[in-house]
């Protein structure tokens, strides 16, 4: 890979230096604080100490800083926290000399400080120098070795509020069970039909206030804050997570979070939290020593997205401590912290550096325009790294045509590093877009759906393709492979052949939620807004309870089938039911009576007992005069029809198909992005702000295609701004690539801004 003048990370980073910038921000209390309690840190090792002294808890907070080293090892206790965003400063005597520090620092050395003995701490926003620009560069550095050489890390999320009892209820809960020694699945279960039901004592419903206080203790800005992964991955021990003057362990904390994920808890919740965050922190400190090693800079980006930090620089800077050492192969740096420079030239210098290191533009993946940049004089081909939003590598789409990755091409930067040079064709246009998908127009509430939005698409749009696919196969194929990016539930691609059928049953799905959406909109002009939290739960409740009428007399015909092949091949005779967990289940809800006999012949009879056989159509609005029975002029209606009568077992049974699992898959594809057409016939999902007349770019060195957008009136120049990397049904089939008689491609240089 070639670079022009200056050439390679070093002149950058010299290039960088040269430049009289700096940060905006202003120093003046960070200043008086430098003057009267700092002196020079002696060696790379040194870092400062805070002891705290006795006291009541009424009394002022006292400290007094010393130099250590951590080459010697001293005992300290290390904090970190996340203050929020009207935190207030508050004074506090420090060396003899009165400063102001965040609220939340000072609330946790008054739960922490003892009535009798110094303790000691470090906190960085009282240990560090902030006004010494070299000295905080050179301690964020070394902050992977504070974290780890701490007695203990103390993570303080917040005050004690009056919630704070039934979060603990909560918590404990969900930690014993994860100590249970029953086989997990039935634990699982039992919680989650605990929390729908309502039915256990000693597990809250959905309508208990509990799980509003555990959901209200999982967004806590801390469990979201970069600085806050950086402590917790690195701690040597397990750290104490505290709230107020109470606190809890990390797994603790971890082991609850994990039940509340795998009891499917937490998908029937009619908002999100910050959970998931911890789980991601605790897979990290639960990697083993080669996987650790094995992490990159890119990678931590990428799996990190929902973490943020106030300082956009932060994002990079913590996680460089996570990291491995970002360097050529020379093993010269290629990345250091440095507050003196911009967020611009920072985040300019990591893509810069991946380029550099990986020797591809894989980098380019990671641009995302879907939510406006943190800063707007990044160039269009430099990620925003602490507001990535959508991007499509971050759900596992890229790859679509690895062997592209062979050929050379060239990659070079203008002198000041503002425009990337690269080699590439643009192999077509896109001629339609649609509106953005969100989750208004896939949601299944009738209450927040907006109707007919795919179907729309087929009808409007893609129909006019006829039915083979420009790049080959079918443009049904091509059709509900797009849409989800051709990857599974499971994130695995291309899906396979299977996922039709789950298609099927989703298309269906959905025509039926667009009839109850209708209804439901003529019964009530005005809808809830979909960030309508009240809505959002009412809405989930009456969805969880059962419908009182089935389906049409083909699907109970089938289902009867597929039953009694499954009594028959598993050799079961009539009996009666054994199975507690079964007997708690359909007993509560009055639809099963050991003393009427065998289990399976009062389940093939009942059509509800049959819907809790068959979980897949458990989910379904079933009705007995299915209206879908007068939709055969759908297409994949009528689809679903004819696999159901004629039995067909290709590639799957219809009956066994799961729309749900389809349509969970569309968060891979077309959730939240817009479905593009090219005016080579190529159906493809890229950012929301794809435009008509944007390019579809093969760049050298990158498995995946971009939208370009031309920087000239012509729509023909040599300048271009990415819009981001999309997926592009079919585009890997060669022909749709310009090459020259011996094969190889004809590239073009494309220069991005």
């Amino acid at each position: 890979m070639s670079s022009s003048q200056p050439d390679g990370i070093s002149e950058y980073l010299s290039h960088l230096k040269d430049k009289d910038v700096h940060a905006e921000e202003n120093r003046s209390t960070e200043q008086v604080r430098s003057n009267v309690l700092y002196t020079v840190l002696e060696h790379p090792q040194s870092i400062r100490l805070l002891e705290l002294e006795p006291g009541k808890p009424e009394d002022d907070i006292v400290c007094h800083l010393r130099p250590a080293s951590l080459d010697e090892h001293p005992p300290y206790v290390a904090l970190s926290y996340a203050p929020s965003d009207s935190s207030i400063a508050v004074p506090i005597s420090c060396n003899g000399n009165r400063i102001e520090v965040k609220k939340e620092i000072v609330n946790f050395l008054r739960s922490v400080r003892h009535p009798e003995n110094r303790r000691i701490y470090w906190v960085d926003a009282i240990c560090v120098n902030k006004a010494d620009i070299q000295e905080r560069n050179s301690q964020v550095r070394i902050m992977k070795d504070i974290w780890k050489q701490a007695d203990m890390v103390a993570a303080y999320v917040g005050e004690e509020t009056e919630d704070m009892p039934a979060t603990i209820e909560v918590l404990t809960l969900l930690y014993g069970a994860s100590l249970n020694e029953a086989p997990r699945e039935a634990v699982e279960q039992t919680l989650l039909y605990g929390y729908l039901t309502g039915t256990n004592d000693e597990i809250p419903g959905s309508d208990s206030p509990k799980w509003d206080a555990l959901q209200n203790f999982f967004r806590r800005k801390f469990f979201s804050s970069i600085w806050g992964f950086q402590a917790v991955v690195l701690a040597s021990s397990d750290p104490n997570i505290f709230f107020g003057s109470q606190f809890i362990t990390w797994k603790v904390l971890s082991s609850a979070a994990r039940m509340y994920h795998s009891s499917q808890i937490v998908n029937k919740r009619p908002t999100e939290d910050e959970s998931r965050n911890i789980l991601l922190v605790d897979s990290y400190r639960n990697a083993s020593p080669v996987e650790f090693k094995r992490l990159t800079l890119l990678h931590l980006l990428r799996s990190t997205w929902t973490f943020h930090s106030a300082d956009p620089r932060d994002k990079i800077f913590a996680l460089y401590g996570v990291s491995g050492n970002v360097t050529d192969e020379n093993g010269k740096s290629l990345l250091e912290p440095d507050y003196q420079a911009s967020v611009e030239e920072v985040y300019r210098q990591v893509a810069v550096a991946m380029v550099i290191q990986r020797q591809d533009l894989h980098v380019l993946t990671y641009v995302s325009h879907n939510r406006p940049k943190s800063n707007s004089q990044i160039p269009s081909w430099t990620p925003d790294w602490n507001n990535m939003g959508t991007a499509l590598d971050f759900l596992g789409i890229g790859g679509q045509f690895t062997w592209w990755r062979s050929f050379p091409g060239e990659c070079s930067f203008s002198s000041d590093y503002t425009v990337l040079n690269v080699s590439g064709c643009l192999v077509d246009n896109i001629k339609y877009v649609s509106e953005p998908l969100g989750s208004e127009k896939l949601q299944l509430f009738p209450e927040f759906r907006h109707p007919g939005a795919l179907r729309r698409l087929w009808e409007n749009q893609v129909i006019s393709l006829g039915e083979q696919y420009a790049a080959g196969g079918t443009v049904v194929e091509a059709f509900w492979r797009t849409l989800i990016a051709d990857n599974n539930s499971q994130r695995q691609k291309p899906a396979q052949d299977e996922w039709y059928v789950h298609f099927l049953s989703y298309w269906r799905m959905t025509r039926i939620k667009d009839l109850e959406t209708e209804e439901y909109m003529q019964l009530h002009p005005t809808r809830p807004s979909i960030e309508d939290e009240v809505a959002r739960r009412e809405a989930q409740k009456r969805e969880l309870e059962p419908s009182s009428s089935f389906c049409n007399e083909d699907q109970m015909a089938a289902l009867k089938k597929r039953l009694s092949e499954i009594v028959e091949k598993q050799g079961y005779a009539c009996q009666l039911p054994t199975d507690p967990y079964l007997i708690q289940v359909f007993g509560e809800k009055g639809m099963l009576d050991a003393k009427e006999g065998c289990i399976h012949c009062q389940t093939v009879d009942d059509p509800m007992l049959l819907r809790q056989v068959f979980p897949a159509m458990a989910m379904l609005p079933l009705r007995v005069d299915d209206p879908t029975l007068h939709m055969m002029d759908d297409r994949f209606v009528a689809e679903w029809f004819r696999r159901l009568r004629n039995d067909e077992k290709e590639p799957i049974p219809i009956i066994d198909s799961d729309g749900n699992a389809y349509g969970s898959s569309l968060k891979y594809g077309i959730l939240d992005r817009t479905f593009f057409i090219t005016s080579g016939g190529l159906m493809g999902v890229g950012p929301v702000d794809a435009q008509v007349g944007d390019k579809i770019a093969i760049l050298a060195r990158s498995e995946e295609p971009f939208i370009l957008r031309s920087r000239e009136s012509s729509g023909t120049g040599g300048s271009f701004t990415l819009v981001g990397s999309v997926y592009v049904h079919g585009i890997k089939n060669r022909s749709f690539l310009p090459v020259d008689a011996e094969g190889k491609p004809t590239w073009s240089t494309i220069n991005l801004v």
